[in-house]
């Protein structure tokens, strides 16, 4: 009844593409600090602890100006009655909540996780594009980017390869049927690196 009621939740919250929601941020009070995925509490990354979204969630979060940062939910902790999303400092720093404290943010779900398969199933990254110039390589990284996900890019000898990456194994599949709505379909999907070790 109970995963029912979040289930409910959680539809009621995608059906609306953007909404305010309360944000913070947060910064553990102790080193090596654990989230609720396993990881240990991290600046490389921008990530978020919520309430209301299950781990493994993608979300963009959009100030009035749209200054956006995309932040993957690693953690569930305690907050405020009046704050739903907790930012870690990288996150919060992206979109200038770290001289705010707390306001207003619109947000979006790119990819909703799911609790039970969001520990220990792998992470994969996509070889979108082998680019020409920056020019290319750069509107191909903003493409990405815009649409919720971590771009990366390398230099080769071939050119410039475009890697759409820090994807978890189990949402690989809709990843996927993103990046061909996007306009690549021929993404070759590889191992990735584990981000939070």
């Amino acid at each position: 009844m109970r995963r029912a009621a979040l289930l409910i939740t959680v539809f009621s919250i995608i059906s609306s593409s953007l909404f305010s929601i309360g944000t913070g941020f947060y910064i553990p009070d102790r080193t090596n600090y654990e989230a609720k995925e396993g990881t240990v509490y991290s600046e490389s990354e921008g990530n978020a602890a919520s309430n209301l979204y299950p781990v493994g969630t993608i979300l963009e979060i959009k100030d009035k100006s749209g200054n956006s940062a995309s932040v993957y939910v690693n953690d569930n902790v305690e907050m405020p009655p009046d704050r739903r999303i907790l930012l870690n400092r990288k996150a919060a720093s992206e979109i200038g909540l770290l001289d705010k404290g707390y306001d207003d943010y619109s947000v979006s779900v790119v990819l909703l996780g799911n609790v039970e398969d969001s520990k220990d199933g792998g992470w994969v990254k996509y070889l979108v594009a082998i680019e020409e110039t920056n020019e290319q390589a750069f509107l191909t990284y903003d493409k990405l980017q815009k649409n919720g996900m971590k771009a990366s890019a390398a230099i080769t000898s071939g050119g410039i390869e475009i890697y759409a990456r820090y994807i978890p194994q189990y949402q690989s599949a809709q990843v996927k049927k993103s990046l061909s709505a996007l306009g690549y379909p021929d993404a070759v999907q590889m191992d990735e690196e584990n981000p939070y070790l």
